[in-house]
């Protein structure tokens, strides 16, 4: 085995005593599976087939848990604000392996070729200070620099999926929340120094460094059709674009005036789906209006946009997301807006609305949908089964904390859900959650 590492002292020491404990662990069988993107797949429709398994357990992280989950072969992957690192089997909740990061976790673990890859970074509302991020934009050569991150930089780090023992680490200058995406040996992100980047999956080494001309904060990164979307913001969080680049080389093939740099774009059958905002302040304080555009996944060319009509204020309750990233399904793009506290169902062809759904609280995560089924938790702690071709309620099921970005998966009859500081694993009756 070889580890690489990049960082300062305490941490390489750290890296290398784990190293050498994996050196001396039991052989295990790499573990089968993957789980390449934020939510799955490209439409962010976590639904995994797994028969009829029916299992019911809770685990408390004991720190708050923003980012998704993993689900391969047998084991749900995790990760926390304490920097916990985190692999339960899928059948007890039980912990197989855990590790802590120096730094608080936010992206969806990504799981390929028997690795798992974590992402580490924060943002100046979710680490609870300023004094631990930056966020600049000044002059160089006449140009405005965007950055988000900390001065000790950040990292992504691969483990054994199986065993848990530590593969490399890659140092960047900034916070890398997103979701990385793994394609063809590569792991694919954008981040808070305004990069892309792509890394060997096997070895952690630099493949190539792109330029954005913004930054991702939480717009996880998504590999379809053999191309790489991202989502970022520039000027401040005022300005906001995506870009499709070739995965091989990082060129940028073009750029688009849509999304959001907290919002992964959604893809399917050759369209990309954005979600994003417009405004920033309005008489009543911080607002803004939702921005949903369908673009021609191959050229960038506009086929729709919904702008809702009037601004609204938005909260940072369970987390700061203004736009969160839709779900296509079934032949309807399912898009929460954080802002208006509903969802909405559009046909993707035409963008005409199909309806719409009133929750008590601002959803800020990507629903799922299956069974005819569409699950989703909002900001009140209310999560919702809901019809998913006429946006009817269902089932309504009561949760003591706040639903923030870490969205479901359903895994056979399962459905798994975080909430605060817990995983929960329910099986579902009669189709709905209860």
């Amino acid at each position: 085995m070889r580890c690489n590492f990049r960082g300062g002292a305490a941490f390489v020491a750290a890296a290398a005593l784990l190293c050498a404990c994996a050196r001396s662990a039991p052989h295990v069988a790499a573990l089968a599976g993957i789980w390449p993107q934020y939510q799955s797949n490209a439409a962010h429709n976590a639904v995994v087939a797994r028969g009829a398994l029916r299992v019911r357990w809770k685990f408390d992280a004991r720190a708050r848990i923003n980012g998704g989950l993993a689900v391969v072969g047998g084991r749900v992957f995790l990760d926390t604000f304490s920097g916990d690192l985190v692999s339960l089997h899928l059948a007890t909740g039980k912990i197989a392996w855990k590790h802590r990061a120096d730094n608080i976790v936010m992206s969806t673990p990504v799981v390929g070729d028997g690795l798992v890859v974590f992402g580490t970074g924060r943002n100046g509302a979710s680490g609870g200070t300023n004094k631990s991020f930056v966020y600049a934009g000044g002059a160089q050569t006449g140009k405005t620099i965007d950055f988000w991150g900390r001065p000790a930089g950040d990292h992504l780090l691969a483990f054994d999926a199986a065993t848990g023992a530590r593969r490399w680490v890659y140092r960047t200058a900034g916070e890398d929340m997103p979701s990385p995406a793994i394609a063809d040996g590569r792991v694919i992100f954008a981040n808070g120094d305004a990069h892309a980047y792509a890394l060997s999956l096997k070895k952690g080494h630099a493949l190539w460094q792109r330029s954005l001309g913004g930054i991702a904060t939480m717009a996880s990164a998504n590999v379809a059709s053999r191309t790489l979307f991202v989502s970022v913001c520039s000027h401040a969080m005022r300005r906001a674009q995506s870009l499709a680049l070739a995965p091989s080389t990082g060129r940028i093939l073009w750029r688009a005036p849509y999304g959001n740099c907290d919002s992964a774009p959604t893809y399917a059958h050759g369209r990309l789906f954005l979600s994003g905002v417009v405004g920033n302040r309005a008489r009543f304080g911080f607002g803004s209006r939702a921005v949903i555009a369908a673009l021609d996944a191959r050229t960038g060319r506009m086929l729709w946009r919904y702008r809702s009509k009037h601004a609204r204020p938005y909260s940072k309750v369970g987390s700061s997301e203004r736009a969160i990233a839709g779900t296509y399904a079934n032949g309807l793009y399912y898009q929460a807006i954080p802002t208006s506290d509903e969802v909405l169902a559009f046909d993707p062809a035409s963008g005409a609305i199909r309806w719409r759904f009133r929750s008590n609280g601002a959803i800020k995560m990507s629903p799922i949908v299956a069974g005819g089924k569409l699950f989703v938790g909002d900001a009140a702690g209310l999560f919702y089964s809901i019809d998913a071709r006429s946006g009817r309620l269902l089932a309504v099921k009561m949760f003591a904390d706040p639903f923030a970005t870490a969205p479901p998966v359903l895994v056979g009859k399962t459905l798994l859900l975080v909430n605060g500081e817990n995983v929960y694993a329910f099986p579902l009756v009669h189709g709905v959650l209860r």
